[in-house]
């Protein structure tokens, strides 16, 4: 809420389960909406950017995720700015999203020698990533708990799927993905009860 991200709005909802159960997000909409009211009520306007991060999506969920919670967001967007398309609500200087998930299931490690890679490594080399996404991976956290030539930290893998924000189009091969690996690495570092990222390795 404020310009320091120490104020937050918070939602949450029941997901369906039994028979209907989804990984999907099925009130996106309604929540964002509520969200996106409360904020436009403290400022007076709406947020000039949203950059959305999901976590744990796979492989085979990217193209729902996409046409389902992308969408979701796009319709509360146009509702609360009467525009009546993406193309008009840009026009218009409406607010830009940004939607990008944190992929799960995937099987890329990375070491420096016998060490772990230093935080903020990135690796976007077409080696190691998926030709027709657009995708990194990015050592966000120290590890902790064993030394460090253990190779103890784990790399998420990050999944650009829809962009309005660094680039015109909703398009987001031609994104600068530097903008967005900072921004990614900056996010990583707002938990208030830590001076740094990291993760605690646990021995089973």
């Amino acid at each position: 809420m404020d310009q320091y991200f120490t104020q937050y709005i918070g939602r949450f909802t029941r997901q369906p389960h039994g028979s209907n159960q989804t990984e999907i997000l099925t009130n996106l909409k309604g929540m964002a909406m509520e969200i996106l009211k409360e904020f436009q009520q403290a400022h007076g306007r709406l947020p000039k950017f949203i950059v959305f991060l999901r976590d744990g999506v796979t492989e085979g969920q990217m193209l729902e995720v996409l046409q389902k919670e992308v969408q979701a967001l796009i319709d509360a967007l146009c509702e609360l700015t009467g525009a009546r398309s993406v193309k008009d609500r840009l026009r218009s200087n409406g607010p830009r999203i940004c939607f990008a998930v944190i992929r799960k299931g995937h099987k890329v490690h990375l070491y420096n020698g016998d060490k772990n890679p230093e935080p903020g490594t990135v690796v976007d080399h077409p080696d190691f990533t998926d030709a027709e996404l657009v995708n990194f991976n990015l050592v966000s956290h120290t590890g902790i708990g064993r030394p460090e030539n253990q190779k103890s930290v784990k790399v998420p893998s990050y999944v650009v799927l829809y962009d309005e924000i660094w680039h015109d189009r909703p398009d987001p091969i031609a994104m600068p993905l530097e903008q967005i690996q900072k921004m990614c690495f900056a996010l990583c570092h707002l938990y208030g009860y830590a001076p740094r990222t990291h993760v605690y390795w646990v021995n089973n």
